[in-house]
């Protein structure tokens, strides 16, 4: 079966997270594995922006925000 476009480049977009990702908490890292795992992350932008999130608040000063 075909992917289509738009799902090709969430994969790729959701692997470039991971690769930013390798600095930063593992626990992470695995739990957006398992969500590629189970097939949720080209459902939804949702974990595009929660990894986008946790890597900004990973490099703020304002910690406990995060």
């Amino acid at each position: 079966m075909a992917i289509s476009k738009q799902t090709e480049i969430k994969q790729y977009a959701v692997l470039n997270c991971i690769f930013l990702l390798d600095n930063q908490d593992l626990s992470y890292k695995n739990i957006v594995l398992l969500l590629m795992y189970k097939n949720i992350v080209f459902k939804t932008n949702i974990l595009l922006k929660m990894i986008l999130s946790i890597i900004m608040c990973k490099h703020s000063s304002r910690v406990e925000e995060c």
